[in-house]
């Protein structure tokens, strides 16, 4: 078992949360355990993982819960957690050797028209890429919500891609606009 990089703790655990609280449209829910199931083969993880993994979730859920927290949720976070541990994994054995899990810079937001911004991003790591893939992708601002966006080119060559979104309607970054 390799471990976990600091940077994508945060990343890990609020996707395992979403997932575990099945929040989003279904397309979210399974784009958020495509990025588990990455990580579980990136970090050669195993199922026993799942009960180490859960115990530290069911620990730091109580920690942040304070008076709200009551001892029968211990249980229900415990499971829902080994539930979503087994389908990372399953799916870690359907995606075969994918890319890994990235970050990226958002270089530029610019509105095309009322509800379509194109946003240029700057990945740290240069994308392998085929034309009509979709990739999971969330935002800073929403940790761990997933959307499924295909690349509106294929990287540049100073590495690069646009993709072209359109708001969702009450959706979580939808409302969320800079110029540029």
């Amino acid at each position: 078992m390799r471990f976990l990089p600091e940077r994508l703790a945060p990343l890990f655990f609020s996707t395992l949360v979403e997932s575990i609280a099945g929040r989003g449209d279904p397309a979210a829910r399974r784009a958020g355990l495509v990025v588990l199931g990455r990580w579980y083969r990136r970090c050669d993880l195993h199922p026993h993982h799942g009960a180490v993994i859960a115990a530290a979730l069911v620990d730091t859920v109580r920690r942040f819960a304070g008076e709200s927290w009551k001892p029968e949720l211990a249980h229900i976070w415990e499971q829902g957690c080994l539930r979503v541990w087994r389908s990372a994994g399953q799916s870690a054995g359907m995606l075969g050797e994918s890319p890994s899990v990235t970050f990226g810079v958002v270089e530029s937001v610019v509105s095309a028209c009322d509800d379509v911004a194109v946003v240029t991003v700057r990945p740290v790591r240069r994308l392998r890429y085929t034309p009509g893939d979709a990739l999971p992708v969330c935002s800073p601002r929403m940790p761990g919500r997933w959307r499924w966006l295909s690349p509106a080119n294929a990287p540049r060559p100073d590495g690069t891609v646009e993709f072209h979104i359109r708001a969702i309607p009450n959706g979580a970054v939808s409302p969320v606009r800079q110029s540029g």
